[in-house]
């Protein structure tokens, strides 16, 4: 679990607009390491391939997988405000089975991982959860496109993660995984809210 370093979200926006290429990326380096030790990969079907990049490829699956990154512990009564991006690549958009959705936000009770069979979860409770849609990112087959999302969450002390996820069948490829603080007072229009 990371705790966040809360002197962005002090700063006036124009310091932080100035400083924002050099926040701390919240989301460790990826190693392969990471998908076993600090990262909870549901159904192992997640995997680094030689470039680097996280890729997930299911054919026929009956249900969905997630990889769930490392939480951030969030303290209670506070605002906070994130600016999650990647860069995503979908082999086929229309061989997406069961839903669309390639990422979701999560505010979790704790970080325990739960074992049912052969799947891991993480957290015991699912406080919040919003998925994120491959039509609504306009994702195109066989093209990366670089995504970017702000979140902003208000909680009773609980924790926040950003998971990729695939409901059904679907070939996917992430990288460049970014999570930065950012001042929840900026004029953003596009708030993802948690």
């Amino acid at each position: 679990m990371v705790e966040i370093n809360t002197s962005d979200r002090e700063r006036s926006t124009d310091e932080v607009s100035e400083k924002k290429n050099k926040r701390t990326n919240l989301i460790k380096r990826t190693k392969l390491s990471d998908l076993d030790d600090k990262w909870v990969n549901r159904t192992d079907e997640f995997f680094l391939n030689i470039y680097g990049e996280i890729e997930v490829n299911r054919i026929n699956s009956k249900g969905p997988t997630t990889l769930f990154l490392t939480p951030l512990k969030l303290r209670t009564n506070v605002e906070y405000a994130f600016q999650f991006s990647c860069d995503v690549w979908i082999e086929d958009f229309f061989a997406l089975t069961r839903s669309d959705a390639f990422m979701m936000f999560l505010i979790l009770s704790d970080n325990l991982i739960i074992q049912n069979g052969s799947q891991k979860m993480l957290g015991s409770k699912i406080d919040k959860q919003i998925f994120v849609s491959a039509n609504m990112e306009n994702l195109t087959s066989g093209k990366w496109k670089h995504i970017e999302l702000n979140v902003k969450t208000k909680t009773e002390g609980a924790l926040l993660d950003v998971a990729l996820h695939i409901s059904g069948d679907g070939h996917l490829k992430y990288k460049n995984l970014t999570l930065v603080a950012i001042n929840p007072k900026e004029e953003i229009n596009n708030w993802v809210v948690l």
